[in-house]
């Protein structure tokens, strides 16, 4: 038995070799096409020989297809190759102004490189709560105890647009369509804590928010999962929520994103500074520095934040398809080979 084994595999592995590239592709793409879960889809398919400069094997390459988060493969390849798996986003925070006896007649800075891992939970390193003690460390060891002017971002050589062309509604206000700013922040998202009650067609209650919204959620099936949207406003109107969540709901939290990551941070970093004995009597907190508005005087750094290197970021942006980070990195190749993020 283990002799007829034997040359079943001699057999095939030699009639595989026999076989030319394109007809093992072939036979590869018809095999993957028959599958019933491709019933109602279509396989577009091109492979390019860059040594020979000739298509080797096509099917459906011309047709325009939504190759949706397979796209990731190459922002991360793209990334490895142009940046190099040790990159890392930093973010600097320094001053610019004069200290006397621990008040700073000046500013507060923060400036970023698009890192998406700041304040994200995946990381030991990268936890909000740890960034935040390292800066107020960093501030108290200058020393600085009261600030007389603002905390300020530095968006001067990063696009302010945070969302590609062509994304839709129904995407950008939930937190897989967050944007990609100059400085990134717990991910870009936040949590709301919904209840239903257990009848279908219930109205949902929002029970935890610090934002107002206009609420068309609702009960549905049971079993149905998260069906709620969320869809940031146009001009003054308030959020809008529609969509389901399953009934008998006491907890049910959804992932939102946050329309204004930076402004959350800046709150965050003054409020963390005025708990901790660091005041900031103006009270501003949230200002923005253009191109056009780059303070003549270059600002001391007082503390230097480096992201996890870019295959550590690489993991769980392919293992959980994080779009956040896929935008971040296509603005870093920007930033680091044109010196402008877009």
């Amino acid at each position: 038995m283990k002799k007829i084994l034997l040359c079943f595999f001699i057999f095939m592995g030699y009639f595989s070799f026999c076989q030319s590239i394109e007809q093992r592709l072939g036979k590869a793409y018809n095999s993957l096409v028959a599958d019933p879960q491709f019933r109602n889809a279509i396989v577009g398919f091109s492979v390019f020989d860059s040594k020979n400069n000739k298509i080797v094997f096509e099917r459906n390459a011309n047709i325009g297809l939504a190759p949706a988060s397979t796209q990731k493969i190459i922002t991360s390849v793209a990334a490895f190759e142009l940046l190099g798996k040790e990159y890392r986003f930093k973010t600097a925070l320094s001053y610019l102004g004069v200290i006397k006896e621990g008040r700073l007649n000046g500013n507060l800075y923060l400036s970023g490189s698009g890192d998406p891992t700041l304040g994200s939970w995946r990381w030991p390193g990268t936890r909000d709560s740890l960034i935040l003690k390292k800066w107020l460390t960093a501030v108290k060891s200058v020393p600085i105890k009261e600030i007389t002017g603002s905390v300020l971002f530095d968006g001067s050589k990063f696009s302010y647009q945070s969302i590609p062309d062509g994304w839709i509604w129904q995407d950008i206000g939930n937190y897989y369509g967050a944007g990609a700013f100059v400085l990134n922040w717990k991910e870009n998202q936040f949590e709301l804590t919904l209840q239903s009650e257990n009848n279908k067609n219930n109205i949902i209650k929002i029970i935890s928010s610090d934002t107002d919204y206009v609420n068309e959620l609702s009960a549905g099936e049971k079993g149905s999962g998260d069906n709620a949207f969320a869809y940031l406003p146009i001009g003054a109107q308030l959020p809008l929520l529609k969509g389901t969540i399953p009934p008998g709901e006491p907890s049910f939290r959804i992932s939102l994103a946050e329309r204004d990551p930076i402004k959350s941070l800046i709150k965050d970093i003054g409020l963390y500074l005025e708990s901790n004995g660091v005041s900031n009597p103006s009270g501003e907190q949230h200002s923005y520095i253009s191109s056009d508005r780059v303070p003549e005087a270059k600002p001391t750094i007082i503390s230097t934040h480096f992201s996890p290197s870019l295959d550590s970021i690489c993991y769980p942006f392919l293992r959980k398809s994080i779009n956040l980070y896929g935008e971040a990195l296509i603005k870093a190749i920007a930033y680091e080979k044109d010196k402008w993020g877009s």
